[in-house]
């Protein structure tokens, strides 16, 4: 989708030489059914997109294969509670760790692979090239934001963990001191989701404001993940993949839920 961060970055990935950005998701279907492609690769997140085109993805003659990273909610990517919400399930899902491949289990599916972790490892290879690139120590405490949908419901089939986003970041700025004792930090870093096209609510950058440290809001579009890790002495947030991917590059991370 245009303005997306998948859009950046298949534009910059060297083995793409053709990529159509739909300027909105109701183009999809329609371009599918006139492409006829062998297979449909999807990576189903909570919302309605693409929640509701998975079953129509799945009546096309191709195969389809949803590749999953986080390692919760599995089925509400596919609807779950919603009647029928089996009939949105693809042939085969992908996933890359041993922990995926169980939860996986309890969906209803033919096939289940781990595939290996590229991605783990190449954060890893540019977190290690940008900290030798930097003349500066880490210091910074760095805060992963998460998506906030609406009022936090999921469409009435969960509730995000973002809708208490600001109840967390008041928590850590009334035990910030104690966190700079124990862990070191000089700063305070905000990387916001990279759905969010702009700045964070204003409400998010007064308690940022009130840490007393020097801070920055950083927008996750635009920054590469590894570049952000470069700076951070700790990483916290709620339960954001990235957390987890911070955690298997080494960093101390907290998971505050």
């Amino acid at each position: 989708l245009q303005g997306s961060p998948g859009e950046l970055f298949f534009k910059q990935a060297p083995l793409i030489s053709s990529l159509v950005v739909l300027d909105d998701s109701h183009q999809l279907m329609p371009e599918l059914e006139c492409w006829r492609p062998d297979i449909v690769l999807t990576n189903p997140g909570w919302g309605l997109f693409p929640n509701k085109r998975l079953k129509a993805i799945n009546g096309l003659k191709g195969r389809h294969i949803s590749m999953i990273e986080h390692f919760h909610d599995y089925r509400q990517r596919f609807g779950y509670p919603d009647k029928h919400w089996q009939d949105n399930c693809p042939e085969t899902i992908l996933v890359s760790h041993a922990a995926g491949v169980e939860i996986a289990g309890r969906i209803p599916v033919s096939k289940i692979y781990q595939i290996k972790d590229y991605a783990t490892a190449l954060m890893r290879d540019e977190l290690s090239m940008h900290r030798k690139a930097s003349e500066r120590e880490p210091t910074a405490l760095l805060f992963l934001s998460q998506v906030v949908d609406g009022n936090g419901s999921g469409d009435g089939r969960f509730s995000y963990m973002g809708k208490f986003e600001s109840m967390v970041l008041n928590d850590l700025v009334v035990h910030l001191p104690a966190i700079r004792d124990v862990f070191g930090v000089e700063s305070f870093k905000m990387r916001c989701h990279p759905s969010r096209q702009s700045s964070p609510p204003l409400s998010f950058q007064k308690v940022v404001q009130q840490c007393g440290l020097t801070y920055e809001l950083e927008a996750g579009g635009q920054v590469p993940f590894s570049r952000s890790l470069s700076s951070a002495k700790l990483v916290v947030g709620l339960s954001s993949m990235a957390l987890y991917s911070a955690f298997l590059c080494g960093l101390p991370a907290v998971s505050i839920v």
